[in-house]
């Protein structure tokens, strides 16, 4: 879902709010999906644990802590690095358009391919190494061809066809 998650911008651009301006809107859409999603899987357990017998107190002490000694700063640099890269991303979009700044945004799976290769060697094996790079190398080249593809558009000009 993170591909389309930039798509609302196309439309919110038509309102007036592209670029910085969109980041407040996209910031308050991730905190209530993820706050809707949390409250999704905490009715799922507490069905499931009323169902074995267990109290609402029981699903409680189910439900994974917070640990927030241990994770604050941890959870804040990642919520930093996060937010920057979403801005990012929203600058880019707004600036080249979804096909060519969302496909430079998405290039970040080839980064954490190669970290999962060098760094964490998580991919392992010659052949499997090597089918990674022949991907690799096709998301490449589809993000240059698609860049290549892409309509230089005016204020008022419709460049969908």
């Amino acid at each position: 879902l993170t591909g389309g998650s930039l798509i609302p911008l196309h439309y919110a651009k038509q309102e007036g709010f592209g670029g910085a301006k969109y980041f407040p809107s996209m910031a308050c859409g991730a905190f209530f999906a993820n706050l809707v999603i949390w409250c999704l899987y905490f009715v799922v357990q507490a069905i499931r644990d009323h169902m074995h017998g267990k109290s609402f107190p029981d699903t409680l002490q189910s439900t994974p802590k917070w640990h927030f000694r241990v994770l604050c700063i941890p959870a804040c640099i990642s919520g930093l690095l996060l937010s920057t890269a979403m801005f990012s991303s929203i600058i880019a979009v707004t600036y080249l358009g979804q096909g060519v700044g969302n496909s430079l945004v998405q290039t970040k799976i080839l980064i954490s391919g190669l970290w999962g290769i060098f760094w964490y060697h998580e991919i392992v094996g010659g052949a499997t190494i090597s089918k990674w790079f022949a991907s690799a190398a096709t998301t490449i080249i589809a993000i240059i061809w698609l860049s290549l593809e892409r309509l230089e558009a005016t204020d008022g000009d419709d460049v969908s066809h």
